[in-house]
């Protein structure tokens, strides 16, 4: 087999797939962000945990176990996200239930506690809009409309009934209503 076939991680000599990889390489690069799975020793964890905690550098501290196919690492041992654990250890229980983790450095599987901080929804969504992380519109992967189908279906209110627009879309004509009275933004189908 040529070797231009071969899936790009060394060592490997499985068949190519996608982006480089064999199958196997490729699913885990979906899901982890990386070709490259990485497991911890017994006692690597507790230890990288509490190390997190009290970590005082200005660069991304990486989190270099697996990930949950969220990007985020669920640490059962503690019963809560590493980044949720060290936000806690380091700045204390979330002031209320309407608290969330938000991430200064827009990197979800950084840990260090100088990039977290307790924010409300609101505060956390601003912060991924402006580090360019929040999918929306043609990003989400939850679209069904592109932007500029967003901007036609505007245009085409008072032309054609809701229906006839939905059937022309493949969209519930729900969708259509709330797009056409400025209920979706026009980057959030």
């Amino acid at each position: 087999m040529a070797k231009h076939s071969l899936c790009s991680v060394e060592g490997c000599d499985k068949k190519r797939h996608a982006r480089g990889f064999c199958k196997a390489h490729y699913k885990y690069w979906h899901r982890h962000g990386t070709p490259h799975p990485s497991f911890a020793a017994n006692g690597d964890l507790p230890t990288f945990l509490n190390n997190a905690v009290a970590h005082i550098g200005g660069e991304c501290l990486m989190w270099p176990f697996g990930k949950c196919s969220n990007g985020y690492a669920w640490v059962s041992s503690v019963g809560c996200s590493a980044h949720v654990y060290v936000c806690r250890g380091a700045h204390g229980e979330k002031p209320t239930n309407k608290h969330e983790v938000a991430h200064s450095c827009g990197n979800k599987s950084c840990v260090n506690p100088s990039h977290l901080r307790w924010a409300t929804r609101a505060e956390n969504a601003a912060d991924r809009e402006m580090h360019g992380t929040l999918l929306t519109g043609e990003r989400s992967p939850k679209a069904k409309l592109t932007d500029a189908q967003v901007a036609e279906i505007r245009s085409l209110r008072g032309k054609l009934f809701q229906y006839e627009v939905a059937d022309r879309f493949n969209v519930n004509v729900t969708t259509v209503n709330a797009i056409m009275n400025g209920r979706h933004r026009a980057e959030t189908t």
